[in-house]
């Protein structure tokens, strides 16, 4: 089991790909071991702009080229490996214990992504089967037959069930990998807590009904988002006066909200720092990465200027 197991949520730009491919360098300047990433949207390219692909610290495959989204899943979640990145036909294979052994950092870009691919009209995804007349649930199969004789499919709300309930156990079931960091990403979406029905914003899975709640899972829910000073300053071609942007990249470690002021719905963040006066709102860096390094300092001097005696004293002992 992994000694971190975190989530990374936060709009297109906001840092998170940065952040992990910092913990990837940290990890392996530290122990020499690599990463593994499982991706289904465009951040591979991410990592193979920051060398980490061509210098064999990263071994990077797209899950979202591959047929049998319900199967893929759960292999690669469970530390299957393609005998050939770059070919989707390829088979999924258990590495072994010494390439497991050699692995510091699992990382799952992303979430939202799967979601999709489990959902959609991939050969085996949900979509797909119900295109072919499938029936999953109580639920009639949503099928489109075009002239051309192709079938094409929807999702009713059993799928969502079902969708929901794989992507869960794909999350579950990566708690079991070893090293340092098991890391999620995800893009943000609204939902809503099904306790108090409050609206919120959190990671984006499988429709609304998780977004809430699945914080719970992870070690840390960490929201990546950018608060941006808007200031005037002189076009060099037109002299004409325009508005400029000076951006801060952010990671907000508890609940907070929008800091350019856009919306007054709550963001989530969960930080697991066991002195938490210690841990601020959020941390900031000079560069996109920054963030996440002093994050984790903070994360580590915690621990370290935390006593056991704190909790665990003898005069408390019972006789």
């Amino acid at each position: 089991m992994a000694q971190r197991f975190e989530c990374f949520y936060g709009g297109s730009g906001s840092g998170k790909t940065t952040a992990i491919i910092y913990l990837i360098a940290k990890v392996f300047n530290e122990s020499g071991k690599i990463a593994r990433i499982c991706v289904g949207d465009g951040s591979k390219q991410s990592y193979i702009e920051a060398g980490l692909v061509d210098a064999g610290v990263a071994h990077v495959m797209d899950f979202a080229i591959r047929e049998y989204p319900l199967t893929t899943t759960q292999q690669i979640c469970e530390g299957w490996w393609p005998e050939d990145v770059d070919n989707p036909q390829s088979k999924l294979r258990r590495l072994t214990p010494e390439e497991i052994a050699a692995t510091g950092v699992w990382v799952i870009e992303g979430m939202s992504v799967m979601g999709a691919y489990i959902m959609g009209g991939t050969k085996g995804g949900l979509a797909y089967r119900g295109g072919q007349g499938e029936k999953i649930g109580q639920d009639s199969p949503i099928q489109i037959v075009d002239p051309s004789g192709l079938k094409f499919g929807g999702n009713p709300m059993s799928h969502y069930n079902v969708g929901q309930r794989h992507m869960l156990q794909n999350i579950q079931r990566t708690k079991a990998l070893p090293g340092y960091f098991v890391v999620w990403s995800a893009h943000e979406r609204l939902g809503e807590d099904m306790e108090n029905g409050e609206k919120l914003i959190g990671p984006e899975i499988i429709g609304k009904a998780m977004t809430s709640w699945i914080s719970r899972e992870f070690s840390n829910t960490l929201h990546f988002t950018l608060a941006t000073a808007v200031s005037k300053t002189t076009d060099k071609q037109t002299g004409k006066n325009v508005g400029s942007a000076n951006q801060e990249y952010r990671v907000y470690t508890r609940d907070h909200f929008d800091p350019d002021g856009l919306t007054m719905v709550k963001y989530k963040a969960v930080n697991r720092c066991i002195i938490p006066d210690m841990m601020p709102e959020f941390v900031t860096g000079k560069a996109p990465g920054d963030n996440i390094l002093e994050f984790y300092r903070l994360m580590v001097e915690a621990k370290k200027k935390w006593s056991v005696d704190n909790l665990i004293h003898p005069k408390n002992k019972v006789a």
